[in-house]
């Protein structure tokens, strides 16, 4: 698969040459590219409650479903997935490794270079960065209408390396 931005983008210009087809017809997206292929009417329709998988399985009315980058699925998207964190520790240096995000900010803070995560842009290390915040300035709620001009942006730049 090609760079998922390059194939919006190609969506983007068959629909602006009122294309009646498009020549894409499935595709994964991130929330970001879930945001702009939605604003841009580039979606099929609805689909989502018809899947076999998801009506036995998912709850599409969850908020972690029901919202992608701020903006509500309405069954534009599938999701494929969910992730849970663990984290690897050596037994005989560790002996009471931390239970919880505070825990883990307050033990990375006194083991300064003994812990690591994938770094952003990666998927699981923005997952990580995500779970971080949630957990750490309480829940995801207020990031459903998150701006640019939010203080709690700050939030995850500081929350492991203070």
């Amino acid at each position: 698969m090609n760079d998922t931005k390059d194939i919006i983008n190609k969506l983007l210009a068959e629909k602006q040459a009122s294309s009646k087809k498009g020549s894409i017809d499935i595709i994964w997206i991130n929330g970001e590219n879930f945001k702009t292929s939605k604003e841009n009417a580039l979606l099929w329709g609805s689909f989502a409650s018809k899947l076999p998988n998801a009506q036995k399985y998912v709850n599409l009315d969850s908020p972690d479903i029901a919202s992608d980058f701020g903006l509500p699925t309405e069954g534009l998207e599938a999701p494929w997935g969910k992730a849970q964190f663990v984290y690897v520790y050596d037994s005989d240096k560790v002996k009471n490794p931390p239970k919880s995000m505070n825990e883990l900010k307050e033990w990375v803070r006194n083991n300064p270079g003994k812990f690591t995560y994938p770094a952003p842009p990666d998927f699981t290390g923005s997952a990580f960065v995500r779970q971080a915040m949630y957990e750490t300035t309480g829940g995801y709620k207020q990031y459903l209408t998150l701006n640019q001009s939010s203080s709690s942006a700050f939030t995850c730049s500081t929350l492991l390396h203070a």
